[in-house]
């Protein structure tokens, strides 16, 4: 195991037993996404990271997926700076084997199987819940590394107005206006966002370099009726419009080319009613829709337009059976639409019909949880998936769990109907998982340790034999997870790393490393809140990574090091100014023999903060 792990380790133990706590207990925070109904986080037997409000205003991160790098097991790869093509890695698995949701609605690209990150604004964000661990008996499909579950900006019990603007490094800007509150029976919140930047030229180029520009436009908004004690009706929505500049993209002639753009738009809106009359019975009705939309331009000419539609509904029905035992019943339904200039003859929809069944219960000590899903595919035929999760908690408040569960992946249609690559022959990828891991919370002290192993049968790869996409390929892969964080006297300090090998089982690449995931990344990250000033200080290490399955070309690890200050200047008005990679680290995340995509050097931003 490498030398970075075993430190981390240690010194995560040796925190354990050194610091001393007397403060009173933090509540914990409320998560939906591990089990499909509220629990506490302390109760969950999911590996399962919750992201506030409040921490992504108190981090040093200007987009969704600078702030994903820094969560335990999940790893970032970007093609560029802001609004360039990403890949986000769960415990080593693929970046389209996370199912990801905005309040309660699957979005993604039906083509190429993941989400677009880059395009989903930090500045709407309320909360982030991040559990790691196949989730497809309760999900579906998609959820074999694990699930991200996007929340949008939500209303408060008091009016409260906010704005917040920012600008810096690579002419930069952002600007943030929202208001929230409640009227009677009535919440509501309406945020709209503007960014700008010039960016930094995406690949490193010998001669020329151009800056690629990226703009992105947003609003949400939240309704929430009571419509009586017992019936509440619920109506979101986000909306992103953009346009990045990129390079190295060709066209039908297959002629490259650095002077390419996209225009963007990714939306999410769902409308739920939910019933909770007084008794053991609650239940949801969710309807929803999401859109992932790019149309591309190659020196200006139009190229290829990729669009998908996502429709769903959702009816779970809630069963407190007793105080201790809780049974969940559910269906999904789902429509997937594209639309794609590539493609010559395909399918352009898929139907799924889903079916779920969850029991949770509490034993004294001991606690279990259980779910079992099948999916009917209208391409794939039937699929069944489940999970089974025991826990058991001490006295001392630490608690040890154990699970296993199972998870698969329906083909994309870039793998179905790609011209050159896709096979309509291709069957979905399935996945087993084990995981066991210690927690405790004492006090204001967190910490916890995990083990996992997953192993991935008919994964989806190009078959040089066959000129086209295959079920060929296969993986295991290991890994650890340690964490710890505490909040002592104003001060907070939070430390996680992590350690993976995920392992190609592929004849022909047997035991290399699986391409583009990072082995080894240890996240470091302290603050101090004065009574006028604040101030921070994180660290993220990374290790090296191979970016072809031949593990032929390397990118090394790096560290950068992020400050941020902060003062308020009245109650609702606060200055803040943020360094990130401080001390101007050059690395590498994303080559190939014959690409280097450049990422930012040291970068400054001064913000105002207005809240009332």
């Amino acid at each position: 195991m490498p030398s970075i792990f075993i430190k981390t380790l240690l010194l995560s133990l040796t925190s354990l037993i050194s610091v001393n706590i007397f403060a009173e207990s933090l509540l914990q925070p409320v998560v939906i996404t591990a089990s499909r109904h509220s629990e506490s986080l302390d109760d969950t037997l999911a590996s399962t990271t919750v992201i506030s409000r409040d921490d992504i205003e108190a981090s040093n991160s200007s987009t969704l997926e600078e702030l994903l790098n820094t969560v335990s097991g999940l790893d970032v790869r970007t093609s560029g700076s802001y609004g360039k093509a990403t890949s986000i890695f769960m415990r080593g698995t693929g970046s389209s084997h996370i199912l990801t949701m905005i309040d309660g609605i699957k979005i993604y690209s039906a083509t190429g199987g993941s989400t677009a990150f880059q395009h989903i604004p930090l500045s709407q964000i309320e909360r982030i819940e991040i559990v790691r661990g196949p989730r497809s008996g309760l999900y579906g499909s998609e959820a074999i590394g694990g699930v991200i579950q996007i929340f949008t900006r939500k209303s408060y019990d008091k009016a409260q107005n906010t704005l917040h603007l920012e600008a810096g490094s690579n002419n930069t800007s952002e600007l943030t206006a929202g208001s929230s509150g409640q009227h009677g029976k009535l919440s509501y919140s309406l945020f709209v966002s503007q960014f700008n930047t010039d960016g930094i030229d995406s690949i490193e180029h010998a001669t020329a370099n151009d800056d690629d520009a990226y703009d992105n436009t947003s609003i949400s908004s939240n309704l929430s009726y009571s419509i009586n004690k017992s019936l509440t009706l619920d109506v979101s929505l986000l909306n992103a419009q953009g346009t990045t500049l990129y390079d190295n993209c060709y066209n039908a002639s297959f002629a490259t080319s650095d002077d390419c753009s996209a225009d963007i738009e990714q939306q999410s809106i769902s409308t739920t009613m939910i019933f909770a009359p007084e008794g053991i019975w609650d239940s949801s009705l969710q309807i929803g829709s999401s859109k992932d939309f790019s149309d591309n331009f190659w020196e200006s000419a139009a190229n290829n337009t990729y669009e998908t539609k996502h429709k769903s509904v959702t009816f779970q029905n809630n069963f407190q059976l007793t105080e201790n035992h809780l049974l969940i019943a559910g269906i999904d339904n789902t429509v997937d639409e594209v639309e794609a200039t590539p493609y010559v003859t395909f399918d352009n929809t898929r139907d799924n019909q889903g079916v779920y069944l969850s029991w949770n219960a509490q034993l004294d000590a001991f606690s279990v949880s259980t779910s079992i899903r099948s999916d009917d595919n209208e391409q794939f035929g039937t699929h069944s998936t489940g999970s089974l999760s025991s826990g058991y908690e001490f006295k001392n408040k630490m608690k040890v769990f154990v699970s296993y569960g199972t998870a698969f992946k329906a083909p994309t249609f870039n793998e179905l109907y790609y011209p050159f690559y896709g096979s309509a022959d291709l069957v979905p990828e399935e996945s087993e998982s084990f995981e066991m891991g210690i927690k405790q919370k004492r006090n204001k002290l967190n910490w916890g340790l995990s083990y996992y192993n997953t192993t991935i049968d008919n994964l989806i790869a190009y078959d040089s034999a066959l000129f086209t996409a295959n079920n060929i390929s296969k993986a295991e892969i290991e890994g650890f997870e340690a964490s710890i964080s505490a909040d002592i006297s104003n001060w907070k300090m939070n430390l996680s790393s992590s350690y993976v090998e995920p392992i190609n089982k592929d004849d022909s690449n047997f035991g290399n490393i699986l391409p583009a995931r990072v082995q080894e990344s240890t996240n470091l990250s302290v603050s101090r809140q004065f009574s006028k000033t604040n101030f921070s200080v994180s660290v993220l290490n990374q290790g090296k990574r191979f970016n072809d399955a031949s593990n032929s070309t390397k990118v090394d690890g790096y560290t950068t090091v992020d400050l941020k200050l902060g003062y308020k200047l009245t109650k609702a008005l606060k200055i803040e100014a943020k360094v990130n990679n401080a001390f101007d680290e050059d690395y590498v995340i994303n080559a190939s023999s014959s690409t280097i995509y450049n990422t930012t050097g040291r970068t400054v931003f001064i913000s105002l903060n207005y809240k009332m």
